[in-house]
């Protein structure tokens, strides 16, 4: 089997695999917040983000050296798994102690047995780093889609029994760490390492100096992507932070699931087309035109329902959060596709270009963001709209640098969805202000039926080369 269509069965694979597991975990998710408050997502957004940043260094970049190396021995992966559980054990312990200090700045003592609860999940994670890169080099996404299916229902299924029991935020706390246990377990029994872990040696350089340039591209990608969360936490307060955090999360959700496939799957798949910058370019290309045939539709769909989508589903108490969440989703296909080219970037072996990417970021985004909350929730998302869009077009131009891929190759991947998906939502706001009667189950499905028909229709008539791609793509 060639690359291409080892990259599109995976691809396929995954998100038949995500598809699934979404159906699931969103019926759940909905469920569950109807139960719990702001306030319970607030702190459980404050003590995911302060477990998140040792989870960007838990493995120092190595697993990406793993999967980008083009040949691999038993002693380096061994070195490899010494490094990683020392890391994991340092972060255990380590977040474990400043529970009590993090917990004091945000003057939230709830935060100190939450974030204990978390930082469990390190232990668990010291054995997850090399079957996922392990797993990821061979390609074998079915598997991966499987077990990730597995791990999201039995996750979101804890997270709502403890929820019908009463158990406020800490279901949310007990379904992640269940996720994280759950997928220990299956990845290992699908890839196990059976060997004794080894200190590192001179022999582990260049993969540590990869995973190096890897992780420090990644904490400040965590920076700037986390800051929202530490900002309105410290300056909005915890019930402010719960509204945020939904209205993100809801306006993220299909990045969040799809790009984790695109990156995992397209990562290995742009290794092996290492110095051949004309095969990356085209594979970047696909890559986009495909994400933007379902990017931009998706997104301008959720911004434009997301009044009645929060009234219908989530109920009067989310509200606060419908403004914010109609701004952050108009950002999201730029995410997606600037993960994508971070991708292409560091399976080319550039990762100092994407530090470059991740420096910009990291200044202006959370200035911005500091600034946008002087006005509230909305003055937040009004940051992300106004600054992440200049930050795309820099990290634009650092492609064109370093893979050739510039602004043209860009347009000509984009334009049509991105045209198509405005029309579709000028149509669906006209159709808001025809049918004036207030938010109902029966006036959000015809909405959304609408507005896919508008899309369909646009796609078919003006991006039919695009429309017959992506049909081969599904067939191949």
């Amino acid at each position: 089997m060639d690359l291409r269509a080892q990259v599109v069965q995976s691809l396929r694979w995954s998100l038949l695999g995500k598809l699934s597991g979404q159906i699931a975990t969103w019926a759940i998710t909905l469920i569950v917040i109807r139960i719990l408050a702001p306030e319970d997502y607030g702190l459980v957004a404050l003590a995911s983000a302060s477990a998140g940043l040792l989870f960007v260094i838990n493995e120092l970049g190595l697993s990406a050296g793993v999967i980008q190396q083009k040949n691999i021995d038993l002693t380096l992966l061994r070195q490899v798994f010494g490094v990683v559980i020392a890391l994991n054990l340092a972060c255990f312990l380590g977040l474990f102690l400043l529970a009590t200090p993090i917990a004091a700045f945000y003057t939230q003592p709830k935060l100190v047995p939450l974030i204990r609860l978390l930082s469990c999940q390190f232990i668990f994670s010291a054995f997850t780093v090399l079957p996922n890169a392990l797993l990821m080099r061979e390609m074998r996404f079915r598997a991966l889609s499987l077990m990730d299916l597995a791990t999201q229902i039995a996750g979101s299924l804890v997270t709502l029994f403890l929820a019908l029991a009463g158990f406020g935020v800490w279901s949310l706390a007990w379904g992640n760490l269940a996720s994280v246990v759950l997928k220990s377990v299956l990845y290992n029994a699908a890839s196990p390492f059976l060997h004794w872990p080894m200190a590192p040696s001179a022999a582990l350089r260049e993969t540590m100096t990869f995973g190096g340039f890897v992780t420090l591209q990644r904490v400040l990608w965590f920076v700037y992507s986390s800051a929202d969360v530490f900002i309105v936490g410290k300056l909005l307060g915890k019930d402010i932070l719960g509204q945020y955090a939904i209205s993100y999360q809801f306006a993220s959700l299909p990045m969040q699931k799809v790009n984790g496939i695109i990156s995992a799957v397209t990562f290995p798949a742009y290794s092996r087309a290492h110095g051949r910058t004309g095969a990356l370019r085209g594979h970047l290309s696909t890559t986009i035109r495909v994400l933007s045939m379902v990017a931009f539709p998706v997104f301008a769909g959720i911004s434009v329902i997301s009044e009645d989508a929060i009234l219908v589903v989530l109920g009067d108490k989310w509200s606060p959060a419908i403004v914010s969440m109609q701004l952050l989703s108009l950002v999201m296909p730029l995410k997606m596709i600037l993960s994508s080219i971070q991708t292409a970037l560091n399976s080319a072996g550039k990762p100092v270009s994407t530090f470059a990417i991740v420096v910009v970021a990291t200044l202006v985004i959370p200035s911005s963001i500091v600034a946008g909350a002087q006005w509230g929730l909305t003055g937040v998302a009004v940051a992300w709209v106004i600054t992440f869009p200049c930050v795309f077009l820099f990290a634009v131009a650092v492609a064109r640098s370093s893979i050739q891929f510039g602004i043209r190759d860009l347009w000509f991947c984009t334009w049509k969805p991105a045209l198509t998906s405005a029309v579709m939502y000028a149509v669906v706001v006209a159709a808001k202000f025809a049918f004036r009667f207030p938010a109902s189950p029966g006036r959000l499905a015809l909405l959304i039926v609408l507005g896919a028909a508008t899309y369909a229709l646009g796609v078919t008539l003006f991006a039919r080369e695009d429309v017959a791609e992506l049909r081969v793509l599904i067939a191949t």
